[in-house]
């Protein structure tokens, strides 16, 4: 935790390089998705785990509605595999 104030703030103690001990409030945790012919599908991107500090290699698609995206990660550096569901705001 860091404090700030009175404010705690969790902060990714397991990350590497840069990101190590920074606040995961506000964290670019996934980045990098390129559209493939399909549109709805993606792929080459990557995603920060701040619970484990793995990089995940990670694909996507969006669903038919266009509000919620699953997306589908292999962590480079351990043999650790993702499956989640990010919902539009």
């Amino acid at each position: 935790m860091l404090s700030v104030g009175t404010i705690q703030l969790e902060v990714c103690s397991k990350c590497q390089g840069n990101l190590k001990n920074q606040p995961i409030k506000g964290m670019q945790a996934l980045e990098g998705l390129v559209a493939n012919s399909n549109p709805k599908q993606f792929s080459q991107g990557q995603w920060i785990n701040p619970k484990d500090g793995y990089v995940y290699k990670i694909d996507a698609q969006l669903n038919a509605a266009n509000n919620q995206m699953k997306v589908y990660g292999k962590a480079k550096s351990a043999n650790a595999i993702s499956t989640m569901t990010w919902k539009k705001l």
